[in-house]
């Protein structure tokens, strides 16, 4: 049964104009350092008929802006917040593994704190630096979920930039948490809520990486808006070839394991979306589509 994204203000359960979208293969090459924290381009979409066109109109006229950590939120239409090494990969593991519910927290101890408020609800997450967190249930990391079964389980996700950005953005109509794993999957979503704007949040550019694997996967959605059948090949190889995908190898000091690079670089391995939805007073994680 699919479905469908509601939006976010519902309570469930208690720089310059750029160049046309379809310039997005050509950013397929590595990006140019210098490249500006929030910029726009318009481009109009041929879409193919879908099997509901009510839900969609065949031409899409929709304006796309990238923002980062540092940009001031504007929470209209459609925010994607991406988080590919390793938030929200490790994410998607989790719901692959049958968890129930993923609730984003921004620091330590507001997990601790929800954790007391939900005892059955297991911890995850990373410190700085990507080391687990002492006294958490399960680190950040997709390849350690492989072998776990979650099913019915919630999860309390705590990490740095992912979940920073989908709680400054929450003010949006719909917010998506994506990665390279699910990005088709959040493209579809895109097409169907066909929203006048749509903001790509890089969260992986720091001062000491270009987080070039974030706008990997910010240009294949891109990519894929513009054609369904756009190859995840070149955007793969960003991420891995990325300021901080060259660091997953893997080294007995490093705490980021190459195994975790190999779930993160793999594109549309899940054929779900990741939506934040509110639930009471709490932000949620729940798979769409």
């Amino acid at each position: 049964m699919a479905h469908h994204s509601p939006r976010l203000g519902a309570d469930i359960g208690g720089g310059a104009l750029g160049a046309p979208v379809s310039s997005a293969a050509a950013r397929t090459a590595q990006r140019a350092p210098g490249h500006e924290s929030l910029w726009r381009v318009w481009f109009t979409m041929e879409l193919r008929r879908q099997t509901a066109p009510t839900l969609l109109p065949s031409r899409l006229q929709m304006e796309v802006r990238h923002a980062d950590l540092a940009t001031s939120p504007e929470p209209a239409g459609a925010v994607v917040v991406i988080d590919v090494l390793r938030s929200f990969t490790t994410a998607a593991y989790a719901f692959a593994a049958g968890a129930r519910a993923i609730y984003p927290v921004e620091k330590v101890e507001h997990a601790r704190a929800l954790g007391a408020a939900l005892p059955s609800a297991l911890t995850m997450g990373a410190a700085a630096g990507g080391w687990p967190i002492p006294g958490f249930d399960l680190t950040n990391s997709p390849a350690a979920l492989r072998d776990h079964d979650l099913r019915g389980k919630e999860l309390i996700h705590c990490t740095a930039g992912g979940v920073q950005a989908v709680s400054s953005w929450r003010g949006a109509d719909f917010v998506f948490a994506a990665s390279l794993v699910c990005a088709r999957a959040t493209a579809r979503e895109i097409r169907r809520i066909a929203p006048s704007r749509l903001t790509l949040v890089i969260t992986g550019k720091w001062t000491d990486r270009d987080g070039d694997e974030d706008f990997a996967c910010a240009d294949y959605i891109e990519a894929l808006l513009e054609d369904e059948t756009a190859d995840p090949a070149p955007f793969e190889a960003r991420v891995r070839r990325s300021d901080f995908g060259r660091r997953f190898t893997g080294a007995p000091s490093s705490a980021h394991p190459a195994d975790d690079l190999e779930c993160c670089a793999i594109a549309d391995q899940f054929d779900f979306a990741l939506q934040v939805v509110r639930r009471g007073d709490r932000l949620t994680l729940q798979p769409v589509g």
